[in-house]
């Protein structure tokens, strides 16, 4: 998904948070740990890339933090 559009995305559920979201947190569901996961799952997960936050270029660090809010 294209970073602008996570953006948007993010604007929009401060708004109006996903339903099944707000129930999980209303009747206290923690979902599954890590431990819990299948091998399937857990290989996908180790093969995704990350790029730790100081790498990523400043103004990207600043939408993340939410610098973007201020104004």
């Amino acid at each position: 998904m294209p970073f602008p559009d996570v953006l948007r995305l993010d604007e929009y559920w401060r708004d109006f948070p996903p339903t099944h979201i707000l129930l999980r947190a209303f009747v206290g569901y923690k979902g599954t740990t890590k431990a819990d996961r299948n091998r399937f799952e857990k290989e996908f997960e180790n093969s995704i890339p990350v790029t730790p936050l100081a790498q990523l270029p400043k103004n990207v660090q600043d939408w993340i933090r939410g610098v973007h809010l201020a104004s």
